[in-house]
């Protein structure tokens, strides 16, 4: 199949010739193209011709389903993804390099806009640290320099994270700038604070987080104020994450799936505990709580079961009043609230894991909750446990 043309914009002979051959054909063999990151309103490819420099190819789909006129009027703004992209990279030029050099710009008949940048070489700042010998100190202290020489250029990155932070073998690079912004006070404060704020997510200590907020900061009376601001805003992007966290982890996902119970009952799995097991495991709470559960102390029933080396924790409530119900319908069933708690960021590892967790509601209202929990053997049941039972039966 022939395709249509690119439409070029921008770029020398060399490159236009590297970009054309994967338009027309992207299996190439010489070109040793690979996709890095795709979603609805991007991706991102890396092509490597045979005999020459590896390039960076930006897709930008404009519309990306929304209304065709928002994007003509960010366009005319000039506020589009790939016009502040291409801004950010053609802004920060200097030497050394802050950012990949911009080397072109193309349209495709469909209408989405190609960024061609040049390839960096390098690891990544988050893969960087967790490498077991890495020295903390002096990677986040050259990415502070990096960091400061950005915002002395007029420019803010807006999304600052260690995966936008390159370890190249001249020094940190920064990528990704498709939310960059003139360096303003505010914008200074949300670059530094998703950098403080990203940083705690892989456990970085927080003094070595607050040497690289000082490093990047100018000296004078205004830096602890400025610090205390960086700081607030962080501890604010953390809330912000732990609520996005928490109600994304009611949502089915590749890590998720939808419990199988019967009609009437709502609830979601982890992909590596089976439907299997989930259905022994209940089988065993049944024959070990027979009867209604309306009869055990406070309409909740917990159930250890042992498989080999593994224990599990079979826990069943009900509502036993109309204020236990009216809680339950405003804020969540038993089952459901544990199961939000166990992918709350902040919330200090335990010896438990909950793996699946099942609702069942009548006009919205829950009548029963159940969760599965997997421990480590060596914790009690705070609940009244029935007796015990072995095997999954």
């Amino acid at each position: 199949m022939i395709r249509s043309p690119l439409e070029w914009k921008e770029g020398d002979e060399e490159v236009r010739r590297a970009v054309d051959a994967w338009w027309r054909d992207p299996d190439a063999p010489t070109l040793h193209a690979r996709e890095i990151a795709r979603s609805k309103r991007r991706r991102i490819l890396h092509i490597s011709p045979t005999g020459r420099p590896g390039l960076i190819i930006k897709g930008f789909h404009e519309k990306s389903g929304r209304p065709g006129w928002l994007s003509v009027i960010k366009r005319m703004l000039g506020q589009a993804p790939w016009q502040r992209e291409q801004r950010g990279l053609q802004s920060v030029k200097a030497h050394p390099p802050l950012a990949p050099a911009f080397l072109g710009r193309a349209r495709t008949p469909e209408g989405e806009v190609l960024l061609i940048s040049e390839f960096i070489e390098g690891p990544g700042l988050g893969e960087a640290l967790s490498g077991s010998k890495a020295d903390t100190a002096s990677m986040l202290t050259a990415c502070g320099e990096v960091i400061a020489r950005l915002h002395q250029s007029g420019f803010a990155h807006g999304d600052l994270h260690p995966g936008n932070l390159l370890l190249a073998e001249g020094g940190p690079i920064l990528i990704d700038f498709q939310r960059s912004s003139k360096n303003r006070t505010h914008s200074r404060t949300d670059d530094l604070a998703r950098l403080d704020f990203s940083l705690a997510l892989i456990d970085i200590p927080e003094q070595e987080r607050r040497a690289l907020i000082r490093s990047v900061l100018p000296d004078g009376p205004e830096e602890a104020r400025a610090h205390r601001r960086i700081l607030r805003r962080s501890r604010q992007l953390a809330a912000q994450h732990r609520r996005i966290r928490m109600r994304h982890s009611l949502r089915a996902s590749p890590e998720r799936a939808a419990v199988q119970l019967g009609k009437g009952h709502a609830g979601l799995r982890r992909m590596d505990f089976k439907q299997e097991e989930l259905e022994a495991l209940l089988h065993a709470h049944r024959q070990a709580n027979p009867g209604p559960a309306a009869s055990a102390p406070s309409s909740a029933k917990v159930t250890p079961v042992q498989d080999g080396d593994r224990t599990f924790q079979i826990h069943e409530e009900r509502p036993d009043s109309l204020r236990s119900r009216i809680e339950e319908s405003l804020l969540g069933s038993p089952a459901r609230r544990a199961w939000q708690r166990a992918h709350d960021p902040q919330r200090p590892e335990s010896g438990e894991r909950i793996l699946a967790f099942s609702e069942r509601r009548v006009l919205g209202v829950p009548t029963s909750s159940l969760w599965i929990i997997e421990t480590d053997g060596s914790q009690e049941s705070t609940r009244p446990q029935s007796s015990p039972e072995s095997g999954k039966g």
